[in-house]
């Protein structure tokens, strides 16, 4: 199996939102997911997507297509139209999003989370992070992480 043909099978939704395939499932208010690295992102945005599922919403996460694809999640919604056909507005749960670095219009036309953490906090996250545990999928992902790590553990 190629890594393309994986992240379509770990993705499928994401892609076929990307085709324009995939219509919502529920008429709710679609949700925005946004926060900060380091502040419990992965678990809450784990807790997010289940319920999303269990009220018939679809979870999408595009920064976690675009990392397992060594891409940044920004590039993949270059221009508003992009984004606005990406980031359909009823009926999807998206993020967790740790980044505000894409054009998407009209965010009271979405459901918006926050989750910050206090940025002490966050900085000893980090440090202990690059320091010892990240892995990294490709290429791409070490020639970032690993200089991280090196100023880190020096």
């Amino acid at each position: 199996m190629t890594d393309q043909q994986s992240i379509a099978e770990k993705f499928s939704d994401e892609c076929m939102l990307l085709a324009g395939r995939l219509e919502p499932l529920s008429t709710k208010q679609s949700i925005l997911f946004y926060t900060v690295a380091k502040s419990a992102s992965v678990y809450v945005g784990k807790i997010l997507k289940q319920l999303a599922v269990a009220s018939g919403m679809t979870p999408i996460d595009w920064e976690q297509y675009c990392w397992e694809q060594g891409s940044r999640f920004w590039e993949l919604f270059a221009s508003q139209a992009d984004a606005t056909n990406a980031f359909k507005k009823t009926g999807f749960m998206f993020g967790p999003y740790r980044s505000l670095n894409f054009p998407l219009e009209a965010l009271n036309s979405y459901r918006v989370l926050l989750l910050l953490r206090d940025p002490r906090d966050v900085l000893v996250s980090l440090y202990f992070s690059m320091a010892y545990s990240h892995g990294m999928q490709n290429e791409a992902i070490r020639n970032v992480i690993l200089p991280k790590r090196r100023r880190a553990l020096s």
